[in-house]
């Protein structure tokens, strides 16, 4: 009984020892949101994580795409704390738009994906 209550400390230890470790920074809010769809045209994106970001030269970028692959933010990726976020163009077309991320976490790893979101008449 004391070796299987020492195992199960041990594996417990281990377990709490490499979560922070794993615990990089998540989306936890976008602007626009997953899948919007929109019948104005944002001025901005806007991500935010549930962990502060480190914000060294280039390591946080923000890039927005149209459905014909044309880029249409500003160029720039501001970070403040746990957000990012980027400016649009003026006069967005109809159409689905790709946000593309990366960022780097405050344990030093990059995190990136891409979400969509559409841009509709009404």
């Amino acid at each position: 009984m004391r070796k299987l209550l020492a195992l199960g400390l041990v594996i417990c230890s281990l377990l709490v020892a490499t979560t922070p470790a794993e615990a990089h920074a998540q989306l936890v809010k976008s602007n626009p949101k997953m899948s919007a769809v929109l019948y104005k045209a944002p001025i901005n994106v806007m991500l935010t994580f549930d962990d502060e970001l480190l914000d060294v030269a280039t390591s946080n970028v923000v890039q927005v795409f149209s459905d014909k692959n044309r880029r249409v933010d500003g160029g720039a990726t501001k970070v403040q704390g746990a957000t990012v976020s980027t400016t649009l163009k003026k006069n967005l077309a109809i159409g689905r738009y790709r946000v593309v991320y990366r960022v780097l976490s405050a344990d030093g790893h990059p995190v990136s994906a891409s979400y969509y979101f559409y841009l509709k008449k009404k």
